[in-house]
Protein backbone atom coordinates (compact mmCIF):
# COMPACT_ATOMS: atom_id res chain seq x y z
CA UNK A 1 0.00 0.00 0.00
CA UNK A 2 1.40 3.71 -1.19
CA UNK A 3 1.45 5.75 2.00
CA UNK A 4 -0.03 9.11 1.67
CA UNK A 5 1.05 10.65 4.20
CA UNK A 6 4.05 11.24 5.81
CA UNK A 7 3.89 9.21 9.46
CA UNK A 8 2.64 5.80 10.28
CA UNK A 9 1.02 4.08 13.45
CA UNK A 10 2.69 0.80 14.79
CA UNK A 11 0.65 -1.32 17.31
CA UNK A 12 2.44 -3.98 19.52
CA UNK A 13 0.37 -5.62 21.46
CA UNK A 14 0.56 -9.98 22.28
CA UNK A 15 -3.01 -9.85 22.58
CA UNK A 16 -3.94 -8.68 18.78
CA UNK A 17 -6.74 -10.52 17.31
CA UNK A 18 -7.80 -12.52 20.21
CA UNK A 19 -10.58 -10.45 21.17
CA UNK A 20 -13.04 -8.43 19.77
CA UNK A 21 -12.04 -5.40 21.62
CA UNK A 22 -8.92 -5.66 19.83
CA UNK A 23 -10.35 -6.44 16.39
CA UNK A 24 -12.71 -3.21 16.45
CA UNK A 25 -9.87 -1.04 17.63
CA UNK A 26 -7.71 -2.18 14.78
CA UNK A 27 -11.25 -1.20 12.20
CA UNK A 28 -10.85 2.00 14.42
CA UNK A 29 -7.34 2.70 13.65
CA UNK A 30 -7.51 1.48 9.87
CA UNK A 31 -10.40 4.01 9.65
CA UNK A 32 -8.35 6.57 10.49
CA UNK A 33 -5.29 6.30 8.67
CA UNK A 34 -4.04 4.34 5.53
CA UNK A 35 -0.62 2.84 7.06
CA UNK A 36 -0.48 0.51 9.85
CA UNK A 37 1.52 -1.55 10.85
CA UNK A 38 0.81 -4.34 13.78
CA UNK A 39 3.09 -6.63 15.27
CA UNK A 40 2.96 -9.33 18.50
CA UNK A 41 6.80 -9.90 18.71
CA UNK A 42 8.44 -7.11 20.15
CA UNK A 43 11.96 -7.98 18.67
CA UNK A 44 10.33 -7.54 14.58
CA UNK A 45 8.58 -3.98 16.03
CA UNK A 46 12.06 -2.75 17.22
CA UNK A 47 13.93 -3.78 14.37
CA UNK A 48 10.79 -1.84 11.93
CA UNK A 49 10.66 1.12 13.81
CA UNK A 50 14.64 1.99 14.34
CA UNK A 51 14.56 1.00 10.48
CA UNK A 52 11.45 3.78 9.05
CA UNK A 53 12.49 7.03 8.04
CA UNK A 54 8.87 8.23 8.93
CA UNK A 55 7.40 9.66 12.16
CA UNK A 56 5.62 7.43 14.22
CA UNK A 57 2.83 7.17 16.20
CA UNK A 58 3.57 4.12 19.03
CA UNK A 59 1.00 2.23 20.41
CA UNK A 60 1.64 -0.46 22.64
CA UNK A 61 0.18 -2.65 26.12
CA UNK A 62 2.16 -2.09 29.46
CA UNK A 63 3.62 -5.55 28.87
CA UNK A 64 4.75 -4.87 25.55
CA UNK A 65 5.82 -1.67 26.33
CA UNK A 66 8.35 -1.99 29.45
CA UNK A 67 10.36 -4.63 26.69
CA UNK A 68 10.37 -1.52 23.49
CA UNK A 69 9.91 1.63 25.07
CA UNK A 70 13.76 1.85 26.33
CA UNK A 71 15.18 1.01 22.62
CA UNK A 72 12.61 3.71 20.70
CA UNK A 73 11.78 6.23 22.71
CA UNK A 74 15.36 8.84 22.20
CA UNK A 75 14.27 7.97 18.17
CA UNK A 76 13.40 11.65 16.75
CA UNK A 77 10.74 9.97 14.74
CA UNK A 78 8.76 8.74 17.34
CA UNK A 79 6.50 11.65 18.05
CA UNK A 80 3.65 10.11 20.55
CA UNK A 81 3.41 6.68 22.75
CA UNK A 82 0.58 5.71 24.03
CA UNK A 83 -0.14 2.59 26.39
CA UNK A 84 -3.29 0.53 25.89
CA UNK A 85 -3.58 0.11 29.82
CA UNK A 86 -4.48 1.65 32.77
CA UNK A 87 -1.27 1.27 35.49
CA UNK A 88 1.48 2.72 33.93
CA UNK A 89 2.69 5.35 36.06
CA UNK A 90 6.25 3.92 36.44
CA UNK A 91 6.17 4.30 32.03
CA UNK A 92 5.09 7.64 32.25
CA UNK A 93 7.35 8.78 34.77
CA UNK A 94 10.31 8.07 32.74
CA UNK A 95 9.20 8.53 29.23
CA UNK A 96 8.09 11.66 28.40
CA UNK A 97 6.73 11.11 24.95
CA UNK A 98 3.69 8.79 26.38
CA UNK A 99 0.76 10.34 26.03
CA UNK A 100 -1.52 8.65 27.73
CA UNK A 101 -2.82 5.52 28.81
CA UNK A 102 -6.11 4.87 27.68
CA UNK A 103 -8.09 1.24 28.32
CA UNK A 104 -11.44 2.96 26.28
CA UNK A 105 -11.01 2.69 22.00
CA UNK A 106 -12.62 5.72 21.77
CA UNK A 107 -11.13 7.36 24.02
CA UNK A 108 -7.38 6.08 22.20
CA UNK A 109 -9.12 7.19 18.68
CA UNK A 110 -10.49 10.47 19.47
CA UNK A 111 -6.70 11.43 21.09
CA UNK A 112 -4.78 10.32 18.05
CA UNK A 113 -7.72 11.91 15.77
CA UNK A 114 -6.33 15.24 17.33
CA UNK A 115 -3.01 14.38 18.01
CA UNK A 116 -2.62 13.05 14.01
CA UNK A 117 -4.37 16.45 13.08
CA UNK A 118 -2.00 18.59 14.93
CA UNK A 119 0.97 17.10 13.78
CA UNK A 120 -0.13 17.36 10.22
CA UNK A 121 -0.93 21.14 10.56
CA UNK A 122 2.77 21.65 11.98
CA UNK A 123 4.77 19.70 10.50
CA UNK A 124 6.92 22.15 8.11
CA UNK A 125 10.23 22.15 5.81
CA UNK A 126 12.59 24.91 6.45
CA UNK A 127 15.44 26.17 3.83
CA UNK A 128 18.45 28.13 4.85
CA UNK A 129 21.04 29.76 3.29
CA UNK A 130 23.42 31.51 5.04
CA UNK A 131 24.51 35.53 4.51
CA UNK A 132 28.39 34.29 4.32
CA UNK A 133 26.96 31.54 1.84
CA UNK A 134 25.09 34.42 -0.24
CA UNK A 135 28.66 36.10 -0.61
CA UNK A 136 30.60 33.50 -1.71
CA UNK A 137 28.25 31.76 -4.38
CA UNK A 138 30.00 30.57 -7.07
CA UNK A 139 28.39 26.95 -8.13
CA UNK A 140 25.00 25.16 -6.99
CA UNK A 141 25.43 22.66 -4.78
CA UNK A 142 24.02 20.61 -2.75
CA UNK A 143 23.75 22.49 0.52
CA UNK A 144 22.23 25.27 -0.42
CA UNK A 145 20.15 23.36 -3.33
CA UNK A 146 16.52 22.80 -1.29
CA UNK A 147 16.81 27.16 -0.62
CA UNK A 148 16.98 27.86 -4.25
CA UNK A 149 14.77 24.89 -5.58
CA UNK A 150 12.04 26.88 -3.40
CA UNK A 151 12.84 29.76 -4.96
CA UNK A 152 12.27 28.18 -8.61
CA UNK A 153 9.24 26.38 -8.16
CA UNK A 154 6.64 28.66 -7.68
CA UNK A 155 7.71 30.91 -9.77
CA UNK A 156 7.60 28.37 -12.24
CA UNK A 157 4.19 27.13 -11.43
CA UNK A 158 3.02 30.17 -11.73
CA UNK A 159 4.15 30.43 -15.30
CA UNK A 160 2.50 26.89 -16.68
CA UNK A 161 -0.53 26.88 -18.26
CA UNK A 162 -3.68 26.17 -16.54
CA UNK A 163 -5.91 22.99 -18.45
CA UNK A 164 -8.70 20.97 -17.41
CA UNK A 165 -6.20 18.03 -18.02
CA UNK A 166 -4.00 19.51 -15.02
CA UNK A 167 -7.27 19.22 -12.41
CA UNK A 168 -8.46 16.06 -13.53
CA UNK A 169 -4.28 14.54 -13.10
CA UNK A 170 -4.89 16.19 -9.55
CA UNK A 171 -7.98 14.60 -8.76
CA UNK A 172 -6.83 11.28 -10.65
CA UNK A 173 -3.46 11.44 -8.14
CA UNK A 174 -5.57 11.89 -5.32
CA UNK A 175 -7.77 8.91 -5.80
CA UNK A 176 -5.22 6.60 -5.69
CA UNK A 177 -3.54 7.30 -3.09
CA UNK A 178 -6.78 6.85 -1.03
CA UNK A 179 -8.09 4.30 -3.22
CA UNK A 180 -9.11 2.08 -0.16
CA UNK A 181 -10.07 5.35 2.52
CA UNK A 182 -13.84 5.36 1.82
CA UNK A 183 -14.01 8.59 3.73
CA UNK A 184 -11.37 10.44 1.93
CA UNK A 185 -12.66 9.43 -1.53
CA UNK A 186 -16.29 11.14 -0.57
CA UNK A 187 -14.07 14.49 -0.07
CA UNK A 188 -12.35 13.95 -3.28
CA UNK A 189 -15.64 13.23 -5.30
CA UNK A 190 -16.71 16.57 -3.39
CA UNK A 191 -14.44 18.50 -4.59
CA UNK A 192 -14.27 17.05 -8.13
CA UNK A 193 -18.42 18.14 -8.21
CA UNK A 194 -17.96 21.15 -6.52
CA UNK A 195 -14.51 23.14 -6.01
CA UNK A 196 -14.12 26.45 -7.92
CA UNK A 197 -11.52 29.13 -7.64
CA UNK A 198 -12.91 30.84 -4.74
CA UNK A 199 -12.64 27.65 -2.65
CA UNK A 200 -9.09 27.13 -2.65
CA UNK A 201 -8.07 28.19 0.66
CA UNK A 202 -11.24 27.04 2.09
CA UNK A 203 -10.29 23.38 0.80
CA UNK A 204 -6.52 23.67 1.96
CA UNK A 205 -7.39 24.20 5.22
CA UNK A 206 -10.24 21.29 5.48
CA UNK A 207 -8.67 18.63 7.49
CA UNK A 208 -8.67 16.08 4.14
CA UNK A 209 -6.17 14.22 1.18
CA UNK A 210 -5.50 17.88 -0.64
CA UNK A 211 -3.83 19.22 2.75
CA UNK A 212 -1.77 16.09 3.30
CA UNK A 213 -0.36 14.82 -0.18
CA UNK A 214 0.05 18.80 -1.10
CA UNK A 215 2.19 19.77 2.02
CA UNK A 216 4.34 16.12 1.89
CA UNK A 217 4.95 16.51 -1.55
CA UNK A 218 6.54 20.08 -0.48
CA UNK A 219 7.96 18.74 2.10
CA UNK A 220 9.81 15.95 0.58
CA UNK A 221 10.07 18.15 -2.80
CA UNK A 222 8.54 15.24 -4.70
CA UNK A 223 8.73 16.70 -8.43
CA UNK A 224 5.93 14.27 -9.64
CA UNK A 225 3.67 14.76 -6.67
CA UNK A 226 4.16 18.69 -7.33
CA UNK A 227 3.56 18.94 -10.45
CA UNK A 228 0.40 17.09 -10.47
CA UNK A 229 -1.16 19.60 -7.93
CA UNK A 230 0.44 22.62 -9.90
CA UNK A 231 -3.42 23.21 -10.96
CA UNK A 232 -4.38 23.83 -7.32
CA UNK A 233 -1.12 25.43 -6.69
CA UNK A 234 -1.92 28.10 -8.95
CA UNK A 235 -5.34 28.46 -7.66
CA UNK A 236 -4.30 29.19 -3.92
CA UNK A 237 -1.34 30.97 -4.48
CA UNK A 238 -3.72 33.66 -6.46
CA UNK A 239 -6.49 33.68 -3.93
CA UNK A 240 -4.31 34.06 -0.91
CA UNK A 241 -2.64 37.18 -3.20
CA UNK A 242 -5.61 38.50 -3.51
CA UNK A 243 -6.69 38.21 -0.19
CA UNK A 244 -3.57 39.30 1.34
CA UNK A 245 -4.23 42.53 -0.96
CA UNK A 246 -6.69 43.32 0.98
CA UNK A 247 -5.81 43.02 4.32
CA UNK A 248 -2.79 44.93 3.85
CA UNK A 249 -4.90 47.78 2.34
CA UNK A 250 -7.42 47.34 5.45
CA UNK A 251 -4.28 47.79 7.76
CA UNK A 252 -2.65 50.77 5.76
CA UNK A 253 -6.02 52.61 6.27
CA UNK A 254 -6.04 51.80 10.10
CA UNK A 255 -2.50 53.43 9.88
CA UNK A 256 -0.97 50.28 10.69
CA UNK A 257 2.12 49.96 9.28
CA UNK A 258 3.43 46.57 10.52
CA UNK A 259 1.97 43.60 11.79
CA UNK A 260 3.40 40.54 13.55
CA UNK A 261 2.85 37.04 13.16
CA UNK A 262 3.78 33.62 15.28
CA UNK A 263 3.78 30.27 14.52
CA UNK A 264 4.55 27.80 17.40
CA UNK A 265 6.77 25.06 16.27
CA UNK A 266 8.56 21.80 17.37
CA UNK A 267 11.78 21.05 15.41
CA UNK A 268 14.62 18.73 15.72
CA UNK A 269 17.57 19.42 17.52
CA UNK A 270 19.69 19.45 14.43
CA UNK A 271 17.77 21.56 12.32
CA UNK A 272 17.48 24.38 15.41
CA UNK A 273 21.55 24.36 15.53
CA UNK A 274 21.68 24.89 11.45
CA UNK A 275 18.84 27.40 12.22
CA UNK A 276 21.44 29.26 14.80
CA UNK A 277 24.09 29.41 12.10
CA UNK A 278 21.85 31.15 9.80
CA UNK A 279 21.28 35.05 11.57
CA UNK A 280 20.92 37.27 9.12
CA UNK A 281 20.32 35.11 6.04
CA UNK A 282 17.48 33.73 3.92
CA UNK A 283 14.81 31.36 5.11
CA UNK A 284 12.25 30.21 2.91
CA UNK A 285 9.16 27.81 4.65
CA UNK A 286 8.59 24.98 2.01
CA UNK A 287 4.86 25.14 2.12
CA UNK A 288 2.28 27.15 2.58
CA UNK A 289 2.58 28.46 5.80
CA UNK A 290 -0.39 28.71 8.83
CA UNK A 291 0.09 31.65 11.17
CA UNK A 292 -2.15 33.23 13.93
CA UNK A 293 -1.75 37.41 15.28
CA UNK A 294 -2.08 35.75 18.69
CA UNK A 295 1.40 34.94 20.22
CA UNK A 296 -0.78 32.83 22.76
CA UNK A 297 -1.97 30.18 20.83
CA UNK A 298 1.13 30.20 18.71
CA UNK A 299 3.07 29.77 22.26
CA UNK A 300 0.72 26.98 22.92
CA UNK A 301 1.76 24.73 19.81
CA UNK A 302 5.48 25.46 20.65
CA UNK A 303 5.29 23.43 23.76
CA UNK A 304 6.89 24.06 27.01
CA UNK A 305 10.49 22.73 25.79
CA UNK A 306 10.02 19.64 27.98
CA UNK A 307 9.90 16.92 25.20
CA UNK A 308 13.14 14.93 24.70
CA UNK A 309 16.21 16.51 24.60
CA UNK A 310 16.56 15.91 20.45
CA UNK A 311 13.40 18.39 20.12
CA UNK A 312 13.19 22.05 20.55
CA UNK A 313 10.00 23.95 20.66
CA UNK A 314 10.57 26.89 18.62
CA UNK A 315 8.21 30.51 18.98
CA UNK A 316 8.74 32.10 15.05
CA UNK A 317 7.55 35.81 15.19
CA UNK A 318 7.36 36.88 11.08
CA UNK A 319 7.11 41.25 11.20
CA UNK A 320 5.74 41.84 7.99
CA UNK A 321 6.42 46.29 6.79
CA UNK A 322 3.18 47.33 5.79
CA UNK A 323 5.19 49.40 2.54
CA UNK A 324 6.71 45.75 1.44
CA UNK A 325 5.37 45.82 -2.58
CA UNK A 326 4.62 42.57 -4.69
CA UNK A 327 5.31 40.24 -1.26
CA UNK A 328 4.72 36.60 -2.31
CA UNK A 329 1.89 35.01 -0.21
CA UNK A 330 4.04 31.83 -0.55
CA UNK A 331 6.43 33.82 1.04
CA UNK A 332 10.36 33.94 1.46
CA UNK A 333 11.23 34.42 5.03
CA UNK A 334 14.27 36.54 5.77
CA UNK A 335 16.87 38.96 8.28
CA UNK A 336 16.93 36.04 11.62
CA UNK A 337 17.04 39.05 13.49
CA UNK A 338 17.63 37.25 16.69
CA UNK A 339 17.20 33.82 18.20
CA UNK A 340 16.71 34.11 22.20
CA UNK A 341 15.20 31.40 24.94
CA UNK A 342 12.17 32.34 26.98
CA UNK A 343 13.46 31.21 30.52
CA UNK A 344 10.13 31.47 31.93
CA UNK A 345 8.20 29.36 29.18
CA UNK A 346 11.42 26.99 27.91
CA UNK A 347 11.32 27.72 24.27
CA UNK A 348 13.43 29.28 21.73
CA UNK A 349 12.24 32.78 20.39
CA UNK A 350 12.92 33.06 16.56
CA UNK A 351 12.40 36.47 15.50
CA UNK A 352 12.07 37.10 11.36
CA UNK A 353 10.94 39.83 8.85
CA UNK A 354 9.37 39.08 5.77
CA UNK A 355 11.26 39.79 2.15
CA UNK A 356 9.75 41.89 -1.03
CA UNK A 357 10.57 41.37 -4.28
CA UNK A 358 13.55 44.38 -3.85
CA UNK A 359 15.28 42.84 -0.97
CA UNK A 360 18.95 42.75 -1.55
CA UNK A 361 20.09 39.01 -0.37
CA UNK A 362 16.91 37.56 -2.18
CA UNK A 363 17.79 39.43 -5.22
CA UNK A 364 21.63 38.10 -4.94
CA UNK A 365 20.13 34.51 -5.02
CA UNK A 366 17.69 35.36 -8.08
CA UNK A 367 20.53 37.03 -10.12
CA UNK A 368 22.93 34.37 -9.40
CA UNK A 369 20.41 31.60 -10.60
CA UNK A 370 19.49 33.63 -13.38
CA UNK A 371 23.15 33.91 -14.52
CA UNK A 372 23.45 29.91 -14.28
CA UNK A 373 20.06 29.27 -15.83
CA UNK A 374 19.82 31.95 -18.69
CA UNK A 375 17.76 35.10 -18.13
CA UNK A 376 14.45 34.18 -17.91
CA UNK A 377 12.66 31.68 -15.96
CA UNK A 378 10.53 29.23 -17.70
CA UNK A 379 9.08 25.84 -17.88
CA UNK A 380 12.80 24.28 -18.51
CA UNK A 381 14.61 25.97 -15.79
CA UNK A 382 14.27 23.49 -13.11
CA UNK A 383 15.24 21.05 -14.94
CA UNK A 384 18.19 23.04 -15.72
CA UNK A 385 18.81 23.86 -12.26
CA UNK A 386 18.66 20.00 -10.69
CA UNK A 387 21.17 19.27 -13.85
CA UNK A 388 23.38 21.55 -12.54
CA UNK A 389 23.25 20.42 -9.30
CA UNK A 390 23.58 16.85 -10.23
CA UNK A 391 20.67 15.83 -9.20
CA UNK A 392 20.19 13.52 -12.53
CA UNK A 393 17.12 11.13 -11.34
CA UNK A 394 14.65 14.17 -10.37
CA UNK A 395 15.62 16.14 -13.59
CA UNK A 396 14.93 13.24 -15.78
CA UNK A 397 11.51 12.53 -13.86
CA UNK A 398 10.85 16.49 -14.43
CA UNK A 399 11.70 16.24 -18.31
CA UNK A 400 9.32 13.50 -18.69
CA UNK A 401 6.88 15.08 -17.34
CA UNK A 402 6.98 17.77 -19.56
CA UNK A 403 6.82 15.55 -22.02
CA UNK A 404 3.25 14.52 -21.65
CA UNK A 405 2.77 18.03 -21.16
CA UNK A 406 3.19 19.38 -24.08
CA UNK A 407 1.83 20.07 -27.10
CA UNK A 408 2.61 17.80 -29.95
CA UNK A 409 2.62 20.35 -32.81
CA UNK A 410 5.40 22.58 -30.37
CA UNK A 411 8.32 21.55 -31.83
CA UNK A 412 10.26 24.34 -30.24
CA UNK A 413 9.87 22.94 -26.80
CA UNK A 414 10.15 18.99 -27.92
CA UNK A 415 13.22 20.21 -29.54
CA UNK A 416 14.46 21.96 -26.05
CA UNK A 417 13.44 19.20 -23.82
CA UNK A 418 15.83 16.62 -26.29
CA UNK A 419 18.80 19.37 -26.19
CA UNK A 420 18.18 19.20 -22.27
CA UNK A 421 18.22 15.16 -22.06
CA UNK A 422 21.23 15.36 -24.35
CA UNK A 423 23.06 17.45 -21.31
CA UNK A 424 21.72 15.24 -19.09
CA UNK A 425 23.43 12.32 -20.47
CA UNK A 426 26.72 14.18 -20.47
CA UNK A 427 27.08 14.95 -17.40
CA UNK A 428 26.59 11.58 -16.93
CA UNK A 429 29.27 10.88 -19.22
CA UNK A 430 26.81 9.15 -21.02
CA UNK A 431 28.07 10.71 -24.39
CA UNK A 432 26.80 8.87 -27.11
CA UNK A 433 23.58 8.78 -25.56
CA UNK A 434 24.06 12.90 -25.03
CA UNK A 435 24.79 12.97 -29.21
CA UNK A 436 21.88 11.09 -30.11
CA UNK A 437 19.69 13.89 -27.90
CA UNK A 438 21.39 16.30 -29.71
CA UNK A 439 21.54 15.48 -33.02
CA UNK A 440 17.54 14.46 -32.29
CA UNK A 441 17.06 18.12 -31.06
CA UNK A 442 18.86 19.28 -34.51
CA UNK A 443 16.82 17.33 -36.71
CA UNK A 444 13.14 18.73 -35.35
CA UNK A 445 14.77 22.32 -35.31
CA UNK A 446 15.71 21.66 -39.22
CA UNK A 447 12.38 20.93 -40.63
CA UNK A 448 11.41 24.70 -39.73
CA UNK A 449 12.74 28.15 -42.02
CA UNK A 450 12.63 30.40 -38.69
CA UNK A 451 15.02 28.85 -36.28
CA UNK A 452 15.40 30.00 -32.98
CA UNK A 453 18.93 31.07 -32.71
CA UNK A 454 19.55 30.42 -28.79
CA UNK A 455 18.39 26.76 -28.35
CA UNK A 456 20.20 26.19 -32.01
CA UNK A 457 23.45 28.08 -30.69
CA UNK A 458 23.58 26.16 -27.56
CA UNK A 459 22.88 22.64 -29.08
CA UNK A 460 26.09 23.44 -31.23
CA UNK A 461 27.76 24.25 -27.65
CA UNK A 462 26.39 21.39 -26.33
CA UNK A 463 27.56 19.06 -28.97
CA UNK A 464 31.07 20.82 -28.99
CA UNK A 465 31.54 19.97 -25.58
CA UNK A 466 30.79 16.53 -25.64
CA UNK A 467 32.92 15.79 -28.11
CA UNK A 468 36.02 17.47 -26.32
CA UNK A 469 34.63 15.18 -23.61
CA UNK A 470 35.67 11.86 -25.41
CA UNK A 471 38.53 13.75 -26.69
CA UNK A 472 37.74 14.17 -30.56
CA UNK A 473 39.12 17.67 -30.31
CA UNK A 474 38.19 17.99 -34.61
CA UNK A 475 34.92 17.09 -34.02
CA UNK A 476 34.55 19.65 -31.40
CA UNK A 477 36.09 22.47 -33.54
CA UNK A 478 33.72 21.64 -36.10
CA UNK A 479 30.50 22.07 -34.41
CA UNK A 480 31.85 25.03 -32.68
CA UNK A 481 32.53 27.03 -35.64
CA UNK A 482 28.94 25.78 -36.97
CA UNK A 483 27.56 27.96 -34.64
CA UNK A 484 29.99 31.18 -34.79
CA UNK A 485 29.56 30.90 -38.30
CA UNK A 486 25.67 30.70 -38.51
CA UNK A 487 25.17 33.36 -35.81
CA UNK A 488 28.12 35.48 -35.63
CA UNK A 489 25.96 38.34 -37.25
CA UNK A 490 22.72 37.62 -35.37
CA UNK A 491 23.86 37.47 -32.12
CA UNK A 492 27.36 38.99 -32.39
CA UNK A 493 27.32 40.54 -28.95
CA UNK A 494 25.72 37.65 -27.50
CA UNK A 495 27.97 36.02 -24.24
CA UNK A 496 27.65 32.63 -25.54
CA UNK A 497 29.41 33.47 -28.49
CA UNK A 498 32.07 34.64 -26.01
CA UNK A 499 32.01 31.26 -23.93
CA UNK A 500 31.73 29.34 -27.67
CA UNK A 501 35.47 31.26 -28.86
CA UNK A 502 36.70 30.92 -25.07
CA UNK A 503 36.46 26.92 -25.49
CA UNK A 504 37.36 27.07 -29.41
CA UNK A 505 40.76 28.51 -27.87
CA UNK A 506 40.81 25.55 -25.15
CA UNK A 507 40.43 23.19 -27.85
CA UNK A 508 43.42 24.53 -30.14
CA UNK A 509 45.39 25.13 -26.98
CA UNK A 510 44.98 21.18 -26.51
CA UNK A 511 45.73 20.70 -30.26
CA UNK A 512 49.01 22.96 -29.72
CA UNK A 513 47.68 25.22 -32.41
CA UNK A 514 48.19 28.48 -29.99
CA UNK A 515 48.29 30.79 -32.86
CA UNK A 516 44.09 29.87 -33.36
CA UNK A 517 44.00 29.71 -29.61
CA UNK A 518 45.22 33.20 -29.18
CA UNK A 519 43.05 34.33 -32.23
CA UNK A 520 40.07 32.90 -30.00
CA UNK A 521 41.08 34.79 -26.79
CA UNK A 522 41.21 37.84 -28.56
CA UNK A 523 37.40 37.25 -29.77
CA UNK A 524 35.99 35.97 -26.81
CA UNK A 525 37.41 38.52 -24.18
CA UNK A 526 36.27 41.17 -26.77
CA UNK A 527 32.52 40.31 -26.45
CA UNK A 528 33.23 38.95 -22.42
CA UNK A 529 34.78 41.99 -21.16
CA UNK A 530 31.57 43.93 -20.69
CA UNK A 531 31.00 41.87 -17.73
CA UNK A 532 31.76 42.70 -14.42
CA UNK A 533 35.53 42.61 -13.35
CA UNK A 534 34.75 39.68 -11.08
CA UNK A 535 32.11 37.65 -13.35
CA UNK A 536 33.06 33.74 -13.27
CA UNK A 537 32.43 33.62 -16.91
CA UNK A 538 35.55 36.46 -17.35
CA UNK A 539 37.70 34.89 -14.54
CA UNK A 540 37.65 31.38 -16.40
CA UNK A 541 38.75 33.68 -19.73
CA UNK A 542 41.23 34.83 -18.42
CA UNK A 543 42.63 31.56 -17.07
CA UNK A 544 42.39 29.88 -20.35
CA UNK A 545 44.52 33.09 -21.75
CA UNK A 546 47.19 32.68 -19.03
CA UNK A 547 47.60 29.03 -19.49
CA UNK A 548 47.89 29.69 -23.60
CA UNK A 549 51.13 32.13 -22.69
CA UNK A 550 52.12 29.82 -20.39
CA UNK A 551 51.96 26.78 -23.13
CA UNK A 552 53.94 29.12 -25.38
CA UNK A 553 56.58 30.00 -22.58
CA UNK A 554 55.55 33.76 -21.52
CA UNK A 555 55.29 33.28 -18.07
CA UNK A 556 54.94 37.26 -17.23
CA UNK A 557 51.55 37.58 -19.27
CA UNK A 558 50.89 34.04 -17.59
CA UNK A 559 50.91 35.52 -14.56
CA UNK A 560 49.26 38.70 -14.98
CA UNK A 561 46.39 36.43 -16.47
CA UNK A 562 45.49 34.26 -13.65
Amino acid sequence: MINSDDFIIVWLDDNQDKTIDHWDTKQCLQYLIQYLRIFNNPDECIDFITSQRMNIFFLTSETMGKITIPHVHELSTIVSIYILSQSTEELIQNFSKITGMFIDKNRLVSRLVVDIARYTHTTISISLLEKDAIKSIRDLNKEHASFMWSQLLIEILLKMDQMDIAKNEMIHECSSQYEVDLVEQVKIEDFRSNYNTTKAIWWYTRDCFLYRLLNKALRTEDIDIIFKFRFFIKELFYQLKDASDIYTQELIECDIDTLSLFRGQNITFNEFQELKKCANGLISFNTFLSTTIDRAVAVVYAGDGSGTPEIESVLFEIVIHMNIKKTKPFANIKNLKSIEKLIDLNIWHVKMTLCDDHDEQLNAVLDYLKNKLHETTDVFTLGRFLIQIGDFKRAEAYYNRLLIEISPSNSLQYATICNQFGLLHQRKCEYVLALEQYKKALEILSQYPSIDNEILSNIYDNMATAYDDMGQSDQALVHSKKKTLQFKETIKDDLSLGITYSNMAVTYDQLGDYENAMINHEKSLEILSRLPTYHPNLAITCGNLGATFRNIGDGKKSIRNV
